[in-house]
C-alpha cells in the first residue's frame, strides 16, 4: 500500500495498492498524473529511476538519515553522537521558524520566507560543516562497521538531502506520510488482511477518503453519510459538483430549524 500526500494546493492523501514492493506501481501511478515536481521520501533504490529525466526531483528525508547514526550510537557513540547533535540543531531551526509563523499568524509565501530564511541562516552553515566532516570521517571509517555506511548514506543522498534549505515551502523529512502509513501497519494486526486484490483496492479508496477528512479535520462517518445521500439524489454530478464535496471544500449540511 503507498501512500501519496499532496502538497497545500493538492491537500489530498491517496492509498494506491499494488501486488508488490516493486516500483512497477509507483510508476504507473506518477505517469497517469503525468507528475512533475518534487518527491519527498525515502531512498529506496526503487525510486531511483524515477529522478532520471529531471521531470522529478528528488528531496531526501532526514529522519531517515539520522536512523543510520542512530543504530551506529553503540558500536560508535563519539561519531554517532556528534551527527545526531547536528541534525537536532536543524529540527531546532524549523522548530523555531514554526514559532515564528504561529506568533505571525503567516502563512502561504509569507510562510515559506520566514522558514527558507532561518533555514539559510542557521541551517545552511550546520549541513556545510557536517558535510566536510563525513568527507573526512569517510576516508578513515571502516566500511563494515556501523557508522562507515551511515556517513556513506548521507553522502551518496547529500544534494537531495540539502534541497530543503532553497525553497521554504519544502519539507525536510517525509515524517507525515510515514505516520499515515503507520495508521495501515497497526490495523493490520486487527484486520490481518485484505481478504483479496479487490478487497486491497476498495480499503485504499476508503483510506484515501478518510485519511483526507482527517488532514482538514473533517469527521469522516459525517463526511460519507452526507457524500453518499448526495449520491443518491444526484448519482452523475458534474465535475465542479465533484469537487465541492472534496473533503477539502465539504461543508456538512444545515442542521434542521428546532421544531421543524
Amino acid at each position: 500500500m503507498w501512500a501519496y500526500l499532496g502538497d497545500r494546493d493538492h491537500p489530498f492523501h491517496v492509498f494506491d495498492f499494488c501486488r508488490d514492493h516493486s516500483g512497477a506501481g509507483i510508476d504507473r501511478f506518477l505517469k497517469d498524473h503525468n507528475y512533475h515536481g518534487y518527491l519527498n521520501a525515502d531512498a529506496l533504490n526503487v525510486y531511483d529511476h524515477l529522478f532520471r529525466g529531471g521531470a522529478i526531483i528528488e528531496l531526501g528525508c532526514w529522519v531517515h538519515c539520522r536512523r543510520h547514526f542512530y543504530e551506529a550510537k553503540d558500536s560508535d557513540p563519539a561519531r554517532a553522537h556528534l551527527v545526531l547533535a547536528r541534525i537536532r540543531q536543524l529540527y531546532e531551526v524549523e522548530a523555531e521558524a514554526k514559532k515564528m509563523i504561529a506568533a505571525g499568524n503567516l502563512s502561504g509565501s509569507d510562510a515559506d520566507a520566514v522558514r527558507r530564511q532561518l533555514r539559510q541562516e542557521k541551517a545552511l552553515p550546520v549541513v556545510t560543516a557536517l558535510r566536510q566532516w563525513l568527507e573526512q570521517e569517510q576516508r578513515v571509517a571502516l566500511p563494515k562497521s556501523a557508522i562507515g555506511p551511515a556517513i556513506a548514506y548521507a553522502l551518496r543522498h547529500w544534494q537531495a538531502l540539502i534541497r530543503y534549505l532553497d525553497d521554504g515551502f519544502l519539507d525536510i523529512d517525509n515524517n507525515v506520510a510515514e505516520l499515515t502509513l503507520r495508521h495501515i501497519a497497526i490495523g493490520r494486526k486487527n484486520w490481518l488482511f485484505a481478504g483479496s486484490a479487490k478487497g486491497a483496492e476498495t480499503a485504499a479508496i476508503l483510506f484515501s477518503v478518510t485519511s483526507t477528512c482527517h488532514r482538514h479535520g473533517v469527521d469522516a462517518f459525517a463526511y460519507l453519510h452526507d457524500l453518499l445521500q448526495r449520491l443518491a439524489h444526484d448519482p452523475q454530478p458534474v465535475p465542479e459538483a465533484l469537487r465541492d464535496w472534496l473533503p477539502d471544500r465539504w461543508q456538512p449540511p444545515p442542521k434542521p430549524a428546532a421544531g421543524s
